[in-house]
């Protein structure tokens, strides 16, 4: 997870910040922007380190991923035919005006995603499938809270915790 502000000017210039994400297995790879402020746009390749608004080959697309907050969400499947395993997909975010996302990247060979103390993620996860997140807490924080909010609808989740660094499961 990196989290990211990117400042605008008047002259509406646009500002792009790059990441990279390196995917060595043939799992699906799931690329989430949660936008806390602003209106950004995101573009993601696996050719480009650059991806731009006339070079890209993703980009969210669903009516939950436009305008200001929520999520935009790039979900590139192996039967994609431009996904590809072994190499690095670059995704770039860029805005126009202030804005203030977190950039998540996730594939679906169970990786854990780090969690940064008072930063909230916003993830899709599919019914039936798991995510798991850790986040390092040291003896003297105090009480850990952990928010889970639906979008829309109604919310049918099991949320597991343990300490010890092992996965957490129903068992």
């Amino acid at each position: 997870v990196a989290e990211l502000t990117l400042l605008g000017d008047a002259r509406h210039t646009s500002r792009t910040a790059y990441f990279a994400y390196s995917l060595d297995q043939p799992v699906a790879l799931s690329i989430v922007v949660t936008v806390y402020a602003g209106e950004p746009d995101v573009f993601v390749s696996a050719t480009r380190a650059r991806p731009s608004a006339s070079d890209f080959t993703w980009q969210p697309a669903t009516a939950f991923d436009q305008g200001a907050g929520g999520i935009r969400q790039v979900l590139i499947e192996p039967d994609d035919p431009h996904f590809c395993s072994g190499c690095t997909y670059y995704v770039a975010v860029r805005a126009f005006d202030s804005c203030r996302v977190a950039v998540t990247a996730v594939s679906a060979s169970g990786a854990t995603v780090q969690l940064m103390n008072g930063l909230p993620v916003k993830q899709a996860v599919p019914g039936g499938e798991y995510r798991y997140y850790s986040l390092d807490v040291a003896a003297d924080d105090g009480d850990v809270t952990v928010s889970v909010q639906p979008e829309v609808g109604l919310l049918d989740l099991d949320i597991y915790v343990t300490a010890d660094g092992s996965l957490p499961s129903r068992d």
